[in-house]
């Protein structure tokens, strides 16, 4: 059974451990993150990390936890604007792969890292859903609670899966104009 870290006697530690995580895995990925270098760059002792967090996996769900915050952030306002439900879906859409292009490390981090405590990908992102599923209920207003909400995750996971390939163009050969192109075709394509 893991032990509950105790309590880090400075609060601003934990911000400090968080955002010197959150720098090494945008710049190097989730997979070569060390607590002994998060140490290093906040100047405090390898335990302080474990009187903050209960490990590792700890920091990483916290930077995990902040990216999602942020992209939620964006999706709310770029939802926001008075759009027609077609064009709020594309520029969801747009908005999704423009932050994973901008952030690659901490996008792959959202899907790629495991840990004991992970949650559903349906429950982390749960506003991301229901702001796609409220843009098809203005669009297919005949669809019904569950099959809008069966829709909105068909749709994300064909952005998601767009936006993949998209992010690895030596790969693929698509370019950043054809994965847009591609978004908006895939919008056009479920408004029909």
């Amino acid at each position: 059974m893991a032990q509950k870290p105790k309590t880090d006697q400075k609060p601003d530690r934990r911000e400090a451990l968080v955002e010197a995580a959150e720098r090494r895995i945008a710049a190097h990925g989730y997979g070569a993150l060390r607590a002994r270098d998060i140490a290093i760059d906040v100047g405090c002792a390898l335990g302080a990390i474990y009187l903050a967090f209960p490990d590792l996996d700890g920091v990483i769900e916290a930077v995990r936890e902040r990216t999602l915050a942020r992209l939620e952030a964006s999706a709310a306002r770029a939802a926001s604007l008075d759009e027609e439900p077609l064009d709020a879906l594309k520029a969801l859409a747009r908005l999704y792969f423009g932050f994973a292009r901008d952030n690659p490390n901490l996008w792959r981090a959202l899907f790629e890292h495991r840990s004991k405590r992970d949650v559903s990908a349906d429950e982390r992102l749960a506003p991301i859903f229901a702001l796609v599923e409220t843009r098809l209920g203005s669009l297919r207003p005949a669809l019904r609670a569950r099959e809008r909400k069966l829709y909105a995750h068909a749709l994300f996971g064909a952005v998601h899966g767009i936006v993949a390939l998209g992010l690895d163009e030596e790969r693929w050969g698509v370019k950043v104009g054809d994965v847009v192109w591609q978004l908006d075709a895939l919008i056009d394509a479920a408004a029909r």
